[in-house]
This record gives C-alpha cells, sequence and structure tokens, in this order.
C-alpha cells in the first residue's frame, strides 16, 4: 500500500511537466555538445567490447563463465547501437527499426546475464 501511494504522490507531482509537452521549445546549450558525446558514446562503447573481451578470456571457465558470455554479447550489442546512433545521426546510414531491434537484443543479453550471475552466486 505505501508503494501505491508513493507512485501516485510521484505521478502527481509530475503532472504539471506534462503541461510543457504543449509548449515547442529547445535548449541550444545541448545542441552543441550533441555529436561530441555521440562520439565519446560510442568510444567508451568500443571500449566496452575491448574489456569485455579480455574478461571472457580470464573467465574461461567457472561459476561466472556463462555470465561473462552474456556480459560479452550484450557490450557488443550496445557497441552497435552506439555505432548506428552516430551514423544515423550523421546521416550516413539509417535502417528503420534497426537500431529499436539492436536494443531489444541488447537489453535481453543484458538481463540474461544478471540472472546467470544472480544463479551463480546463489548456487
Amino acid at each position: 500500500m505505501k508503494k501505491i501511494i508513493a507512485l501516485s504522490s510521484l505521478a502527481l507531482a509530475f503532472a504539471p511537466l506534462s503541461a510543457f509537452a504543449l509548449v515547442e521549445y529547445e535548449i541550444e546549450i545541448l545542441e552543441t555538445i550533441e555529436n561530441p558525446l555521440e562520439l565519446l558514446n560510442m568510444a567508451l562503447a568500443l571500449a566496452a567490447v575491448v574489456v569485455s573481451l579480455m574478461l571472457v578470456k580470464s573467465f574461461a571457465g567457472g561459476t561466472f563463465a556463462a555470465a561473462v558470455r552474456y556480459l560479452a554479447a550484450a557490450s557488443f550489442a550496445f557497441a552497435f547501437v552506439e555505432i548506428f546512433g552516430v551514423l544515423k545521426g550523421l546521416e550516413i546510414f539509417k535502417i528503420g527499426g534497426l537500431i529499436d531491434v539492436v536494443e531489444f537484443i541488447f537489453v535481453a543479453l543484458f538481463l540474461s546475464a544478471l540472472l546467470k550471475l544472480l544463479k551463480s552466486v546463489r548456487g
């Protein structure tokens, strides 16, 4: 009951913000850093792929090996999301819905990795 009250009060607190959806506005500061931030995200995603490959090599066997493999696959999917996002933002390459499909794969792999990790911790 406390959770329902907390969630409903949170929804009521954010209800006035819906009025801003009727007004169109732009924040120029965020647009100036959007492209460099996208490139930085892509670089970090590629670094995550490298680190995940190093983890897969170090966990050749053992209880965490399956979770690490799923995390590595999830990092590959995340890197693809970032790369396709940058290419779409720069209007170089665009396939409608591709990013959504790869994001779904990323979330599914990440959730699978967390479940495998939870299973290996609980025994």
